[in-house]
């Protein structure tokens, strides 16, 4: 028995190798193997970089952005401040999901419980089709995806803040109504 596997398999996909019990004939620049050669060029775990061999939630997301440039969409939500992050559409999106949190993030009493309602937000965020994007450190043309630990502070920023702004909102309108029926009964 001999296989027939072109070179850049045997460099970049040698931990599939037994997946291939029957003899591959691939058009490229082939190397015929016996299953024995074969077996003893698998290198070992270490051999591979940590990109190849963890999840690719585990990846860093600029790890792989190396590979191919990010293009920004509407389902990006930017990080940063401003009325230029605010009305971009992903992040109006974000603020509508963070909203039907709140009253929930402040009935929670203790820390774990917040932190699993912050991670409740970002599994909705991730099923809604958006993510959280910034810009490249020193570099304002080039946007990074950014890790679970950032976003997961970006939502607990947005959360804080806008129960804060709800609460101010809530305030004003008890404060209005409660002067124009003031003066109402005058």
């Amino acid at each position: 028995d001999h296989y027939f596997l072109p070179r850049s398999f045997l460099y970049g996909m040698v931990q599939y190798s037994h997946q291939f019990h029957h003899i591959l004939q691939l058009p490229s620049i082939n190397t015929m193997l016996s299953p024995s050669s074969f077996l003893s060029m698998i290198p070992s775990r270490n051999f591979f970089p940590p990109s190849m061999l963890s999840s690719p939630e585990q990846q860093r997301p600029k790890d792989l952005l190396e590979a191919e440039p990010l293009v920004s969409s509407e389902q990006d939500i930017l990080l940063g401040r401003g009325t230029l992050h605010a009305k971009h559409p992903g992040n109006k999106n974000f603020y509508k999901i963070v909203d039907t949190f709140i009253p929930r993030y402040h009935a929670a009493k203790s820390k774990s419980e917040k932190s699993d309602l912050l991670h409740s937000i970002y599994r909705r965020v991730l099923a809604a089709g958006l993510r959280f994007v910034k810009h490249d450190d020193g570099d304002d043309r080039t946007r990074r995806v950014v890790t679970k630990k950032e976003a997961k502070e970006k939502i607990g920023h947005t959360m804080r803040y806008r129960q804060k702004l709800h609460g101010q909102k809530a305030c004003r309108k008890l404060s209005s109504s409660s002067s124009s029926s003031t003066t109402t009964f005058l």
